[in-house]
């Protein structure tokens, strides 16, 4: 994918995604799962872990569910409109970051994000 977009593309698209995730309504958890759904991004299942940090798995990412294994995980956008999102439900500023992907060998996507 960055062999496309170019390899400094992963952020851009990070940050164009939060932007949308921000302009997004969600007020709870529920319309955060509810908008994922409903824009079919995916089908979100987040856990809470403490009062700053929230997991997300991602099952038919709409970037990458279904690819063969690339060694390389490319959910940006997906990343920052996660991030963006959980920013409106917790009225916290929200880093979003990949730890796993369908081109690693997983069957969905997972997002580890802190907020502060």
């Amino acid at each position: 994918m960055r062999g496309i977009l170019g390899e400094t593309s992963g952020a851009t698209l990070y940050m164009m995604g939060k932007r949308v995730g921000n302009m997004l309504p969600a007020a709870t958890m529920d319309e955060f799962t509810a908008t994922i759904r409903d824009l079919k991004i995916g089908i979100p299942e987040a856990t809470i872990t403490d009062e700053d940090h929230i997991s997300v798995k991602l099952y038919e990412c709409i970037t990458c569910a279904g690819f063969t294994y690339t060694g390389e995980m490319f959910c940006d956008m997906e990343s920052g409109i996660i991030a963006g999102l959980l920013e409106n439900v917790h009225g916290k500023k929200a880093k979003s970051t990949q730890t796993k992907s369908w081109s690693v060998g997983y069957n969905y996507c997972e997002f580890e994000v802190f907020l502060y």
